[in-house]
């Protein structure tokens, strides 16, 4: 999951320069397209809230993991394949809406993943790690231009992500496998008046006690 997160960041770091020369330089849409482009993403974001609320009680994440990082990359592609500016706005909705759906639940996955006692540490070298992603996709975006040019620089950072959903898949898939509660013992937990009050990563704590 945090390799996911880790490519998503500096996939996200490319985007931030690749926006603006593609509605440069590929759509051509002047100044006012790169913040165009940029509210797409943002109302996107909208959408990807309301969504999440729909996957509160959804007991298996991976397949909505998987399709988030797919959501992020091939928007990015889809902006080579047509690039015209009704489609690329399109396309940077559905990357805004898949960014929300992926940070919920890689949040998600991590706390049932990781015990108690070291989310502290694995959060804030995730927070650090951030920046830092977000700082080398920046400064490798202007390379991959000048090497592959705008189109290129589109393919190469929307295929990242994809590959990462398909290599990842086994491992958070096992993340969801060890961590579901069966039916009658998470219902058994709601019901209870002392343990239904608990936090979901508590009630989880407590079905695992045998």
């Amino acid at each position: 999951i945090l390799a996911a997160v880790a490519a998503q960041v500096v996939v996200r770091g490319l985007l931030t320069t690749l926006i603006v020369v593609a509605a440069l330089e590929l759509l051509l849409l002047g100044e006012p397209g790169v913040g165009g482009l940029n509210a797409a993403i943002g109302a996107g974001g909208i959408g990807g809230a309301i969504v999440t609320l729909a996957l509160a009680r959804r007991r298996r994440l991976a397949p909505i993991f998987a399709l988030s990082l797919v959501g992020w990359g091939v928007p990015i592609m889809v902006v080579w394949i047509v690039p015209i500016a009704p489609m690329a706005f399109a396309m940077m909705g559905v990357l805004g809406l898949s960014n929300v759906v992926l940070d919920v639940v890689a949040y998600t996955l991590l706390q049932r993943a990781i015990p108690g006692r070291d989310r502290p540490a694995v959060f804030a070298l995730l927070e650090g790690g951030i920046g830092i992603g977000l700082a080398s996709g920046g400064l490798l975006a202007p390379v991959l231009i000048t090497i592959a040019g705008v189109q290129g620089a589109l393919i190469v950072t929307g295929v990242v992500l994809p590959i990462v959903a398909i290599l990842t898949w086994h491992h958070v898939r096992r993340i969801d496998d060890e961590d579901t509660i069966p039916d009658l013992v998470a219902a058994a937990l709601r019901a209870d008046r002392i343990l239904r009050r608990l936090p979901i990563t508590g009630r989880r704590r407590h079905a695992a006690v045998r």
